[in-house]
């Protein structure tokens, strides 16, 4: 490990990502949700994006991407009653906003200008079914125009938690079942989500109801995904013990071939892999609780 800061990070991160000399943390600290870190040093250099309900504003952020291209930024707020996909420009000041109060999706990235992928619960009538499907949809009416729901339970038991992670390219995207086995491959192509790959690398057992049942106290799965147009990372335990941490990352190619496995000795939170699969950025628990910023050197 090479540690850049283990002092002024945010105390709790929800998302990261990296450009060649910036990491981007999402997470509330001193009354602003986002902290630009330097890649070099780890000296934090700007905090934006003020918490509150307003336009452009944010009280639960959940996940972040960064569009190369032209430099803008896009976060899902999580809120309760405001549940949006905001995008913001180089200079953070907040561009557009898709959602509202009546919008059910857990989390929603920018695939296109035009187009968003969104994860949500399923719903047939009046009943809730317990899993979540993937979206895609038109982003100034949030129009479906596609939807991935696989029904059975063997891949979308009740209660499960998905987490996606969308390649910068917007062709292609990884999900996994966070504390479950579940690891999925999907493409995205003319308006259409397909699936590529799946695997339950961490099997659960399944109650009668075809609800899941999860192993009490413990961090058995994973964790956290993120992708470059290469590869796949995910983090993850294969241990059953409470309170056990996390310390392993897996990388796969995206026909869902397993690369390489990195056992490391810290207890992971999230990951960040670099543009060009070199690095891999990661938030890390201090024994204390506080968070450290560090990397790895990969080689594949």
């Amino acid at each position: 490990w090479t540690y850049l800061s283990r002092e002024n990070i945010i105390p709790f991160s929800k998302d990261c990502i990296i450009n060649d000399s910036t990491i981007y943390l999402l997470g509330e600290a001193n009354g602003k949700w986002l902290h630009l870190y330097n890649t070099k040093t780890g000296n934090l250099e700007a905090s934006h994006i003020s918490r509150g309900s307003e336009f452009g504003e944010l009280t639960n952020g959940i996940s972040i991407t960064k569009n190369h291209a032209n430099g803008n930024i896009s976060i899902f707020n999580g809120a309760l009653y405001n549940r949006a996909l905001i995008t913001y420009g180089p200079d953070y000041s907040p561009i557009s906003q898709y959602g509202g109060d009546s919008i059910l999706f857990n989390c929603m990235s920018p695939v296109s200008d035009n187009r968003i992928l969104a994860i949500g619960p399923v719903k047939h009538g009046d009943t809730w079914t317990g899993r979540n499907a993937f979206y895609l949809l038109e982003s100034k009416r949030l129009k479906k125009l596609s939807v991935f729901d696989d029904s059975t339970y063997m891949t979308s038991p009740r209660g499960i938690i998905k987490k996606f992670s969308l390649s910068p390219s917007g062709k292609m995207f990884a999900s996994i079942a966070i504390k479950g086995g579940i690891f999925e491959l999907f493409k995205i192509s003319n308006d259409s989500l397909i699936r590529t790959f799946t695997r339950d690398y961490f099997p659960l057992e399944i109650n009668d109801d075809k609800s899941v049942k999860p192993i009490k106290g413990a961090n058995y799965g994973f964790r956290a995904i993120a992708t470059t147009d290469h590869y796949v990372y995910a983090l993850f335990s294969d241990s059953k013990a409470e309170a056990d941490p996390v310390m392993d990352i897996g990388i796969w190619t995206w026909d869902g071939k397993p690369v390489k496995m990195l056992k490391t000795n810290l207890n992971v939170a999230l990951i960040a892999p670099s543009e060009d699969d070199s690095h891999i950025y990661c938030v890390a628990y201090m024994q204390n609780g506080d968070m450290q910023l560090c990397y790895l050197e990969i080689n594949l």
